[in-house]
């Protein structure tokens, strides 16, 4: 269903057609899987919609929408394309420059954070289009904006979400209803760990399973009423507001105008013409009255 209104709200500007993704740069190998199988990526390669990317180890693969996101993909990432919808006559080659750029009309572009970390640069977009990563721990909405959206697990299995923005603002929406949407502003990152669920408890060989148990003859106390199991309580959650580290954007190269050079430094004081000579004439009268009044050493 919310799928469809965001199909409607692109329609209504137009025809909505089919986006696609260019690799315009690759450092390393990876893959582009096409009804499950895995084609090797490689410079100009494209993708749609249902298509997932996947990066090796020391891999980075720039990725160019054709609604002008650009998205960086790091090592040992996969992500799959979801949605990309765009109106009629805005779909718009990747830049020679390898630079993001702003989008015609309306879009919808849905991508899927599996696992790995992604880079985004985006120009702000127009009106009505929509632009969401998805994780299974949380959503995360960009309008414009440099971010980061990393998803993974660690050796003890445990949930790991970081989003940092370095420019504008991101808002993030997490997979439990009762967690209000968090805005990230720039220069912060929210982190989020999330402690693996305790395993289920299995039955010891020779128990007989409780769903399999005889049903035992109704006596005089009856038959009895099956109680409900009691379910764990879900493992906590922790959630903080930092500092975007230094090498949360590591490579992400931004389309912005350099920083004005600093000011000039001011040349050192100098002494005016008339100074000068007044501190001359007051050395020339010091080293007379030494002539004159010798010291009793006679130095």
């Amino acid at each position: 269903m919310r799928y469809l209104l965001l199909l409607l709200s692109v329609a209504c500007y137009g025809e909505a057609v089919d986006g696609y993704a260019t690799v315009t740069n690759l450092v390393g190998s990876g893959f582009i899987e096409v009804a499950g199988k895995d084609v090797p990526i490689k410079k100009d390669a494209r993708a749609i919609a249902s298509n997932r990317l996947k990066t090796d180890k020391s891999t980075q693969a720039d990725i160019i929408l054709s609604n002008g996101i650009k998205l960086i993909l790091t090592e040992n990432s996969t992500v799959l394309l979801k949605t990309l919808k765009q109106t009629a006559g805005t779909l718009q080659p990747p830049s020679p420059d390898n630079k993001s750029f702003k989008e015609l009309g309306p879009s919808i572009t849905e991508v899927e954070v599996e696992t790995g970390k992604v880079i985004g640069d985006v120009k702000k977009l127009v009106p009505n289009s929509v632009f969401t990563l998805k994780t299974p721990v949380g959503v995360v909405s960009i309008k414009g904006t440099v971010f980061s959206v990393e998803f993974k697990k660690d050796k003890d299995g445990n949930a790991v979400f970081n989003v940092g923005c370095l420019v504008g603002r991101v808002v993030v929406q997490m997979s439990d209803p009762k967690v209000a949407p968090m805005t990230v502003p720039a220069g912060k990152q929210l982190s989020m760990t999330a402690p693996a669920p305790a395993p289920k408890q299995e039955d010891k060989p020779g128990d007989k399973p409780k769903d399999k148990e005889e049903a035992k003859p109704k006596g005089e106390d009856g038959p009895k009423s099956e109680q409900p199991v009691e379910q764990p309580p879900p493992p906590p959650i922790k959630m903080e507001m930092t500092t975007l580290p230094p090498t949360a954007m590591a490579g992400v190269k931004m389309d912005m105008p350099p920083p004005a050079p600093p000011p000039a430094p001011k040349p050192p004081a100098t002494a005016s013409p008339d100074a000068l000579d007044k501190i001359i004439q007051q050395v020339e009268i010091n080293i007379l009255k030494d002539q004159l009044n010798p010291t009793p050493t006679g130095g």
